[in-house]
């Protein structure tokens, strides 16, 4: 009796370890109308930039303008957990903060504007308000590089990064950046030579690098990309989806006895920046999925931050 018990119990594992892997290839059918990093080149305008201890800097970029900047600039830090740091052997490049910038010329805000909506429209998010907050002026000179990371949260609502690139003649410099096992390489030299705007966007937990700038002058500007308070949310369009999971959800009810399930999202969070509206690229149609098809088997869910802790002596 025993071994026909261990036989049954064996075969209901086999098949509930099938309805979930079952479960999570529909959800991974499922995809935001995003990508995870946007980029493109606009026409350049005079953004009529304005440094403190400088003054009006023209573009292209010179080399005399160049030293102006570094001059007046600090040492790029990063984070690296709760602390911010300066190594040179991890980021090596100049920053100029954002209160010691400004724009003389009104059409530049237009400008701005323009390539915020091509973003939100590339990230899937063109139906969310976003807005877009100056960080920092970065200047990148030869040798200059930052090795892979990902940005922390520098304010509440912070979802992404964009980096614009101003006219400066230089080579190297390529952005990198990698999410889920796909990468994507920008390269903003030819476009800055060109008298070009070049721009790239990405969500924030995205691991991105700068490789090294190998002649000339590298120059952005970074803006944090924050998300509106009280967006409306658009439920997503898979109502077949939605049919499918509830019925896998309805004959795995067997395992919910002795504890609830958990399906961890692509992106990561921080409790801050935590809720349904805020979710990203195709973390948001999967979890409006699964939602609507738990509520309509009848089940209680709801998103969750799993925190992962690690306990013991160091070795």
């Amino acid at each position: 009796q025993n071994w026909l018990q261990s036989k049954y119990s064996a075969k209901k594992t086999k098949k509930m370890k099938d309805i979930e892997k079952e479960l999570l290839a529909i959800l991974d059918d499922i995809e935001g109308s995003g990508v995870f990093v946007a980029s493109g080149e606009n026409d350049f305008i005079m953004p009529g930039l304005k440094v403190k201890g400088v003054g009006e800097v023209g573009f292209p970029l010179n080399k005399s303008a160049a030293k102006s900047l570094i001059k007046v600039a600090k040492k790029a830090p990063f984070g690296k957990g709760s602390k911010t740091i300066t190594d040179t052997s991890v980021r090596s490049a100049w920053e100029i903060d954002a209160k010691e910038i400004s724009f003389g010329n009104k059409k530049w805000k237009k400008s701005l504007d323009n390539i915020l909506k091509d973003v939100k429209i590339d990230l899937g998010i063109e139906n969310r308000k976003v807005k877009a907050n100056l960080y920092k002026l970065l200047v990148y000179e030869k040798g200059d590089f930052f090795l892979a990371h990902k940005d922390s949260e520098k304010e509440k609502g912070m979802f992404g990064t964009l980096v614009i690139g101003l006219p400066s003649e230089h080579s190297g410099g390529e952005l990198l950046v990698r999410f889920d096992g796909q990468e994507e390489v920008i390269d903003f030299s030819e476009p800055a030579s060109q008298y070009e705007m070049p721009y790239a966007a990405f969500y924030a937990d995205c691991e991105h690098e700068v490789k090294p700038v190998t002649s000339g002058y590298r120059v952005n500007l970074v803006y944090n990309l924050v998300q509106k308070a009280g967006n409306k949310i658009y439920s997503p369009q898979f109502s077949d989806q939605v049919e499918d999971l509830m019925g896998l959800i309805k004959s795995m009810e067997s395992s919910f006895d002795s504890k609830p399930k958990a399906i961890l999202l692509n992106h990561q969070y921080t409790p801050t920046n935590f809720s349904l509206s805020q979710l990203k690229h195709h973390d948001w149609p999967r979890a409006q999925t699964l939602l609507e098809a738990a509520d309509k088997a009848g089940y209680f869910a709801r998103l969750g931050l799993l925190t992962h802790y690690m306990m013991g002596d160091l070795e």
